[in-house]
């Protein structure tokens, strides 16, 4: 950090680069017009402990607020929250796939029974409305119930439909 700065190291924090235009400074005319140029904003700081320090490629504050903003919401540098569809959403989407990768009509049936009949209206029933809301609980409820509906081979085969949802949405929404 330059003598210029004083930046305190918590969370992000944005900065202008130093602005030589000033009476204190004096640049070569060659130099001068630049001046007049907006200068890039900087950030400096921490996000769940990844120390940062670089250029945003931005001279607009709002522009660089807002980015700041994503990245605190996201907890990672660089990486903005996406949108969690509804379960009824994901759902549509996730059999949608299975039809467009020309599965079997057989299997496209088993899927929607499971998932579309049976794991959405658990949902419904239990008012989870959007992914986030399941959790491991949830999904062991839910497994508790099919094992009493089915034979234990049956909703194994059952729940391996399930997994492969949980799969599908997180491959599709880029989780970790």
């Amino acid at each position: 950090m330059c003598e210029l700065c004083v930046v305190p190291r918590f969370l992000l924090r944005s900065e202008r680069a130093h602005d030589f235009s000033s009476a204190s400074r004096q640049l070569p005319s060659s130099i001068a017009p630049l001046s007049a140029l907006p200068a890039p904003i900087h950030i400096e700081g921490s996000l769940s402990g990844e120390k940062i320090r670089k250029a945003l490629d931005l001279t607009s504050w709002e522009a660089a607020s807002n980015s700041i903003a994503k990245w605190n919401a996201s907890g990672q540098i660089g990486v903005t929250r996406q949108d969690v569809p509804s379960i009824a959403e994901a759902v549509g989407k996730h059999i949608a796939d299975g039809e467009a990768r020309n599965l079997k009509p057989e299997s496209c049936k088993k899927i929607r029974d499971v998932v579309e009949r049976r794991f959405l209206a658990f949902c419904v029933a239990n008012g989870y409305r959007e992914l986030r809301q399941i959790d491991v609980d949830a999904v062991r409820e839910f497994r508790n119930k099919l094992v009493e509906e089915y034979s234990a081979n049956s909703a194994r085969k059952r729940l391996e439909y399930v997994r492969a949802f949980f799969d599908s949405v997180i491959s599709r929404a880029g989780f970790r």
